[in-house]
């Protein structure tokens, strides 16, 4: 053994070489095994703080979007009040959220103006239209008394001038009488058109023989020109409307037809219920409605006849509509066919 570096078993050279090769620490530790050691505990705790984190931003993410539904439920709410107008919604605090909240506000605010627009031009077409009709009557009225006073004018004058032919005055006395009662129709009439009648419902079970019986009025009528009237055996539910009304309307109708078919032709009277209405319905195999009165066709004095004083349907419009219903009017190939529409009640 040289002097100065011996060993003194093996085991002390093992130690002294994991020395030299840096296998252990002075104390004899293993250091490679405590380094890897070291390494798991390291990622380990590099994990569980990286869980931490995700699991707070989570909670974190979790909270915003639960506030966020929150205040998405309240402006959810006020959106569906069903009010005409949107509510004025209020900010909820969420800067993301309060500006679509604004943009919400400031649509229904412009929203809300365009219908106020709206309803002020429907108001004025409403109006206009109104100031259209009643210059058409008033045109109506004075075109139908102009010739009743020029006829009593002109007797009149003929009376003053032969003073002494009695037979001439009495004449003429005759003829103011008679066109004094033809003007007195006429307003009665221009009154039936335009004022609301006094509806009294009562429960009507035989919906057949009402139509029948308001047939057989113009039977004799319709047959001189060989048409014929025929009412189909159809089964109505009994239903309530005020017969006295309705029957002025349904002759209305019927006179029409008569008087706007061709000769041989048939009119047909129809009664069914559909969906919670009654329609009554005369249809005729005529030449239709002229298109230059179509628009107007429900209002007093718009008829297609030399001899007609068009107020049958303005008439037949009124009583329809005194009843809660509507009258249509449908154009067909081969004909025309009018139908009341009513609300069918609830008898007792």
């Amino acid at each position: 053994m040289e002097a100065g570096f011996a060993f003194s078993s093996a085991s002390d050279f093992r130690l002294s070489d994991g020395w030299r090769y840096g296998k252990y620490d002075r104390m004899g530790y293993d250091t490679r095994r405590y380094r890897r050691w070291s390494a798991i505990l390291l990622a380990t705790t590099g994990l569980a703080l990286l869980l931490v984190v995700l699991l707070g931003s989570a909670a974190l993410l979790g909270r915003v979007l639960w506030r966020w539904s929150q205040r998405l439920r309240t402006v959810e709410a006020a959106l569906s009040t069903g009010a005409e107008d949107l509510p004025v919604l209020e900010l909820t605090g969420q800067r993301d959220l309060d500006r679509i909240v604004e943009a919400i506000n400031g649509a229904g605010a412009k929203a809300a103006e365009a219908r106020r627009r709206t309803v002020n031009l429907l108001q004025r077409v409403a109006d206009g239209e109104r100031l259209a009709a009643l210059g058409r009557v008033a045109a109506g009225v004075a075109h139908e008394i102009r010739n009743p006073i020029a006829a009593m004018r002109l007797k009149a004058e003929n009376a003053l001038a032969n003073e002494s032919d009695r037979s001439r005055s009495t004449d003429a006395l005759q003829v103011v009488v008679e066109q004094v009662g033809r003007m007195d129709q006429l307003l009665q009439n221009l009154l039936r058109s335009v004022q609301r009648s006094n509806i009294k419902r009562a429960p009507v079970t035989d919906i057949h023989g009402f139509l029948a019986e308001h047939a057989a009025l113009f039977r004799e009528q319709a047959e001189r020109r060989m048409i014929a009237v025929e009412c189909p055996q159809t089964f109505v539910k009994p239903v309530m409307f005020d017969e006295v009304q309705i029957g002025r309307a349904l002759d209305n109708l019927i006179l029409n037809a008569i008087q706007n078919s061709d000769d041989g032709t048939p009119i047909f009277l129809r009664a069914e219920i559909v969906e919670s209405e009654l329609h009554l319905s005369v249809a005729d195999a005529g030449n239709g409605v002229p298109l230059t009165i179509r628009e107007h066709l429900f209002e007093p004095f718009a008829t297609g006849r030399p001899d007609g004083t068009g107020f049958g349907l303005a008439i037949v419009r009124e009583v329809t509509e005194a009843h809660g219903g509507r009258v249509t009017l449908e154009h067909r190939s081969d004909g025309t066919t009018f139908t009341l529409e009513l609300p069918t009640g609830d008898p007792p």
